[in-house]
Order: C-alpha cells, then structure tokens, then sequence
C-alpha cells in the first residue's frame, strides 16, 4: 500500500550491508513467514526458534464478542492469526543479525521509517529443530533435517508437475 516503504527497505539492507550488520537476507513474500525462515535454516543447516506474538496482534480483539465469549472461540481466532503471520505472502524481508548487532541493527531501521514494520521474531537454536511459538506454547517443532527431506520431496514432486519430468529426475 506504501512503495516508498520498498525503496526505504532497499536502502536500509543497502546501508545494513555497507556497515557489515547482515548476517543474511531473505524476502518473505513467496510462501510467506514459514517459507522464509525454513529456507534460512535449510541454508544454514541450524535450527531457529521463531515467535510470532508481535505479527499476530489485533486491534480489534475488542470486537471478538461479548461477555459470552468462550476461551475455545478466542483460542480459533488466535490461530487463524497465527496461520495469517506465517504464510501471508505480502511483501517484506528477514534480515539476520547478531544478537550483538540486533540494536543497531532497529535504530537503523527506524531511522529509514520502517520501526512500524521491524519485529524480532526469532534466532538460530542449537538444537537444529525448526520450532514456532505463540502465546507462550510451540505450535510448530519438527527436526530441521526431516523438515527439509519432506521439504525437497514435495518441491521435486511439484517440479515433476510444471517441468519436464525426465529432466527432473535426473
């Protein structure tokens, strides 16, 4: 809705880059949140613990119902924002940092007009699972080496479908 956001993101990643602060880079806009940060780690062949609190709130919560309401009812609205966060394909970028650079790294992106839109949501874990946390419990766990297995099976099996499959196989 605001394309002078796009070219203030270009140039905070251009400025980030220049002062060595991005560890990686990766748009988020083809498969969303989850596809990005599975791409991230199947790179960097780590696990990474991702909270999406900051992406998930609403700011008409208020209008989810009357006094009636039932904690199940809340529990189904929080997690179609949970699903909206993870796989809405608009456009935006994750940018890595060290955990040293994380300060600099928001300062930089405030001072381009992009802190509305700046969230950390998540780092590298030791325990190479790809795990995905909201309101305090994980709704998502699976090993980063079984993930990308099933991961590779289905972009194959997709491929197979759009391409020449001979080609693909081989």
């Amino acid at each position: 809705e605001t394309p002078e956001l796009l070219v203030n993101l270009y140039a905070a990643v251009r400025e980030a880059s220049d002062r060595n602060l991005l560890l990686a880079y990766h748009d988020r806009s083809d498969g969303g949140l989850f596809t990005t940060l599975c791409e991230m780690a199947f790179a960097g062949h780590c696990g990474l613990s991702a909270n999406v609190d900051m992406l998930t709130i609403d700011p008409y919560v208020s209008d989810w119902g009357d006094f009636k309401i039932r904690p199940e009812q809340v529990a189904v609205q929080r997690a179609e924002l949970v699903l909206r966060a993870l796989f809405n394909e608009e456009i935006g970028a994750v940018l890595q940092v060290t955990r040293a650079d994380r300060d600099e790294m928001l300062s930089l992106l405030r001072r381009h007009g992009l802190s509305a839109h700046s969230h950390v949501v998540g780092s590298p874990n030791g325990r190479d699972v790809v795990e995905i946390y909201s309101d305090a419990r994980c709704v998502f766990s699976m090993e980063r080496a079984q993930l990308h297995r099933v991961w590779s099976e289905t972009s194959q099996r997709i491929a197979r479908l759009r391409d020449d499959p001979e080609c693909v196989d081989e």
